[in-house]
């Protein structure tokens, strides 16, 4: 999926208040990927750290991010921006996007 397509999926799913029916007025065309930006969407910082097989002191070494910053994403204490959360799952692959 190209990038312009996702941040606009992105940004239909933040504006939606039912994603019941956000899901609801897609089309075969388009269902995957608006199944791939909501995955994407609400993956947890913990799940990205895990699909990378990494510790999170390795994982936050990798991405150049404050050990401390991962541990309090990880176990709640400080929110991941969706930005972040959203890069970090291109760089571990999770997500693959076209420029």
């Amino acid at each position: 999926m190209n990038r312009e397509k996702f941040s606009r999926l992105i940004a239909e799913i933040e504006a939606a208040s039912d994603l019941s029916e956000y899901f609801a007025a897609e089309t075969a065309a388009n269902a995957g990927d608006r199944e791939a930006a909501y995955s994407a969407y609400v993956r947890s910082i913990r799940e990205i750290v895990k699909s990378t097989g990494l510790s999170q002191a390795k994982f936050a070494q990798l991405y150049n991010i404050p050990q401390r910053t991962v541990e309090n994403w990880c176990i709640g204490k400080r929110a991941c921006p969706l930005y972040t959360r959203l890069m970090l799952q291109e760089a571990a692959g999770l997500i693959q996007l076209e420029k």
